[in-house]
This record gives C-alpha cells, structure tokens and sequence, in this order.
C-alpha cells in the first residue's frame, strides 16, 4: 500500500464530510452541495471566463457547507489540480467526483487532500465496487456511493454506506438524458438506514430541491444550473432555503393547536407576554399547556412563544415554558438579542429574530436602516433564524398588509440563516410568494383566521395543503 500524508485521521476524516451536511441540516437549511466544474457535456463551457477557485471561494462565503469538484478531463474539463486548489482555497471537506475505476484512483484523491470520493455503482461490478469502498475508509475517505436503480441503492445498503447519491440522470448517458427528481422520489425510500442521502443531477430550481427534500433527500448536488444563474451566491442561498416550513402564528384555542398538528404545520406560535395589547396574546399559564400539548404529541411539529421586551422577561418566559423556539418580535437590540440567544442555546430553544420591513424600526433596534448591514450583524448570532417581516409592534393587528417581495429577497440574499416572510399572507398567495420572496419559510396568522386568534379550520388546512405541494 502506497503512503498517504492527510490532515485528518481514521474515522475523523472520514465524517467530515458528512458531518458537515448534518450541521447545516440541523441549522434548519438545505444542505446543498455545490459542484465546481468547468464544463458541461450538454451545455459546453461553464466558466464564461470566470475563474473556478475564485469562484469555489465565492461560494464558500455564501455558505456552503462542503464542496464538490469534478476532476474528469475529457469531458468536464476538470484536474486534480482544481480540487487540491479548492481545498486549499475553502478549507471546506471537498468531494472528488470522477469516474474512479481502480485503487491508484483513490489514493491520489486522498493524496490531493479530499474529504469523500464518489463511487458509481453502475460503472464498477460489486467486488471492485466493494474493494475500492473499503480502500477508501482505510485512507480516510467517505465514500459517497451513488445509485440510480433499487438493485443499486440494496447494494449500497449492505456496504452500510454513510453517504449514498440518487442521480436523476444515467451518468452512462453523461448528463444528456432528461432526468428529473422523480427518480430520487422512486427511490428514497430504499436508502440505507443512518444515511445520508445527495439527490444529484437534474435540480434546476428552488422548487426542484423542495420537491428533493420532500421526497426523503437529505442534500442535494447542484452544478450546471448554478453556474448558469446570473448571480451565483444570491441563488445558492435561495437554493438553501428551499425547505418548505410553515408556521400558523398567533393560536389561542386547544382546537386550533390540535387542528395544526393534524395538519402537519410545522411551527406553531403563541403569542405570550407581549409587552403591547395584540388580541392573540396569551397568559404564561395559557401558554404553557399549550406548549407541553405540542412536546407531547407524536408530530414532528415545533412550538414557539412570541414575545418581546427585556431579556431578563424574555429568559424568565423561555425558561418557565421550554418551547422549541423563541421569537423576539418587540422592538430587541443587537446586544439584546445576543444575550437572550447565548443563554437559550444551552438549553436547546432556538431563537427567530424579526427584521422589521419599515426603516425607522430597523433603525431604532439595530443603529442602521441598511437591510444588508442589519442581517450580516445576525448572521453572527447564534440566531436559528431571521424573520422578514412587514408587522411591526404598532401594526400587528393591521388588515390588509401587503409582502414587499423586494425586502425579503434582500434579506434572503444576504443571510446565512433560514428566512422566514410574514405579513399579509394568506393561503392563495403561499406560491407565488415563495418564488417572489426566495424562501419556502411562510408565517400566516390572520391570514387563515375568522377573527383574531380564532382560526378557519379550511383555510388553516388550505395553507398546509399549500405548503406541501412546493
């Protein structure tokens, strides 16, 4: 066996990878893999002239969590060279993604410093594909094992691959036939237990990662269709934010909270403590049972208190309570919010911190009106997530608010958090305001109510109906 120098060790190296996927999951982002290459066998050259490290930089400070490279000359006009620039360039765990069809192959991937090397399974007979999987844990590798049909993806199962791909497209006929996601949607099902599983190939939009996600994708890998949007790093964050989530906000009866967790909506909120008289606020006590109604239940649902004013009241509420989630909508500074999050998070409460749409609110919380400076200060916080929101303290109980699509997109734009949209949001218009805004992450209140903090079992049911077919 050939000596191989890494920079990481044994079971360390080879979790990086993956490890960093689940980081960025759980952070409540899609993990989307970018993947830098040079050109495209359907649609020629990529580059226009852009430089393909720089651009690995680029996308690395949009928030990647990993990257991958393609390293096959012929077609894709990729090097080994670029991927050991990439890893020096990002510092990021990066994929060699090639047609690997012998042992010296995956000891030169782990001698330019990758991170995961991808083995096709239709492309390598079953010992080979065996042998060059365990070669490549021997040297620190994770192996992504990649499937396009159920006899392949039962075979990946019995090598207990860690990563296992779907390609949407027959890497045979080398990205030139018309995959779609519905091959990821026939076989998700079938992946290995514990593992996670890169949709790859043929993912095109927001909508198309969505569709990934919600079929049982983990990750997805996108290439050609980054490389052609016209501003990469304002897509790639779009792309991440496509999970669909919905929150139904201000819930103020038993029936409605029993109704959102039939429904499957994802968050549910209540308003607790408001320092201002809004018509959804609850007591402490109220709250609470409501809360413990939602731990307790066998969803997968979140609760989250809304609620506003001095930490030490924030604190006192989150920690009387213990909801999932916390969501600071009262008129909170920088400093404010850093201190309730850093004393949150030990106790697993994530917090959701509200950017007002007007610019005399964000600058009497924040010390700047400028939406960009604003969300890169939160991007620094330990802030599960930002809500873009055209409510205000003053205007929570408004009709007839209208979304400013061109204020969300900027938050999106700028944010490596997810991005939550309120404010005037009904049922009809969860669609066109995802792909206005560029996030799947909707905030209704009284968008699905009959009056203030009784909802509209139908159009409560009519939002949840909406959000899932994203």
């Amino acid at each position: 066996m050939l000596a191989v120098t890494h920079p990481l060790k044994g079971d360390k190296m080879r979790q990086c990878f993956s490890d960093s996927l689940k980081r960025r999951q759980a952070s409540g982002l899609v993990p989307v893999i970018p993947d830098i290459k040079c050109r495209s066998p359907k649609e020629g050259d990529l580059l226009h002239g852009r430089d393909p490290v720089q651009t690995a930089r680029e996308l690395a400070a949009a928030g990647a969590p990993v990257m991958s490279v393609v390293t096959e000359p012929v077609h894709f006009g990729g090097s080994l060279d670029l991927l050991r620039e990439t890893v020096q360039a990002t510092g990021l765990p990066v994929l060699r993604k090639d047609f690997i069809k012998d042992q010296a192959a995956v000891v030169e991937t782990a001698r330019a410093g990758a991170a995961a090397i991808l083995l096709i399974a239709s492309m390598l007979d079953r010992p080979l594909l065996t042998r060059l999987y365990l070669l490549a844990i021997e040297l620190g590798l994770e192996p992504l094992v990649e499937t396009h049909t159920a006899d392949e993806m039962a075979f990946a199962a019995t090598l207990k691959a860690s990563l296992t791909g779907i390609n949407n497209r027959d890497i045979r006929q080398l990205e030139k036939d018309s995959g779609t996601v519905q091959a990821t949607a026939g076989l998700a099902g079938k992946k290995p237990p514990g593992s996670i599983l890169v949709s790859e190939s043929a993912i095109a939009t927001p909508s198309d990662v969505r569709q990934a996600i919600l079929h049982g994708a983990d990750a997805v890998l996108i290439g050609t269709a980054l490389w052609q949007a016209e501003d990469m790093a304002l897509f790639y964050r779009q792309l991440c934010q496509a999970r669909p989530v919905l929150k139904i906000c201000g819930l103020t009866q038993a029936k409605d909270v029993a109704l959102s967790l039939e429904a499957g909506v994802d968050i549910l909120g209540f308003v607790t403590e408001y320092p201002l008289p809004v018509p959804w606020n609850l007591t402490r006590q109220q709250a609470a049972r409501y809360v413990t109604t939602v731990r307790e239940s066998t969803c997968s649902s979140r609760s989250c208190l809304v609620t506003g004013g001095s930490p030490a009241a924030v604190l006192s509420l989150a920690r009387a309570l213990n909801p999932h989630l916390v969501q600071l909508h009262h008129r909170e500074t920088l400093a404010e919010t850093c201190q309730i999050t850093e004393a949150l998070q030990p106790l697993g409460i994530g917090v959701i911190q509200a950017i007002p749409g007007d610019q005399a609110d964000r600058l009497t919380r924040y010390g700047t009106a400028d939406i960009e400076s604003v969300v890169e200060a939160l991007n620094q916080t330990g802030v599960y997530a930002l809500l873009a929101d055209m409510r205000s303290p003053d205007n929570a109980a408004q009709a007839g608010l209208v979304l400013d699509s061109a204020f969300c997109r900027e938050v999106v734009a700028h944010a490596a958090k997810p991005v939550m949209v309120a404010g005037g949001l009904t049922p009809e218009r969860i669609e066109t305001t995802v792909e206005a805004a560029g996030t799947a992450f909707i905030d209704i209140m009284s968008g699905v109510e009959i009056r203030p903090g009784v909802k509209d079992p139908k159009r409560l049911r009519q939002a949840a109906e909406a959000i899932r077919r994203l």
